[in-house]
């Protein structure tokens, strides 16, 4: 009996080790996509900075002077330094242009 009493107890402390090891990888793989998605991206060219989200935000509002945003399903953003030109592919077949010059 005593032996089964230990047994049991070291059963425990086992399954409790287990648990606190699945709650870290629980807490260590949640964080990688927190940290991504608080990104900022920040294009440098000629003396200049560019920010993804002035990037979008100026695509936005001029998007939103003709169309509703709900319209977009998909959008591709090709920010071309050299010319200081912002190019968005919208849903596959339409090009919005945007200077930032």
């Amino acid at each position: 009996m005593v032996k089964r009493g230990i047994k049991e107890k070291e059963n425990e402390n086992l399954e409790a080790t287990v648990e606190k090891q699945v709650d870290k990888t629980k807490k260590t793989t949640s964080k990688p996509k927190d940290v991504l998605s608080k990104r900022k991206v920040i294009m440098q060219f000629g003396g200049k900075e560019v920010e993804e989200e002035a990037i979008v935000e100026r695509f936005k509002d001029r998007w939103k002077e003709e169309r509703k945003l709900s319209d977009i399903k998909n959008l591709k953003v090709y920010y071309k330094v050299e010319e200081e030109v912002a190019y968005f592919v919208v849903n596959e077949n339409e090009t919005v242009a945007v200077s930032f010059n």
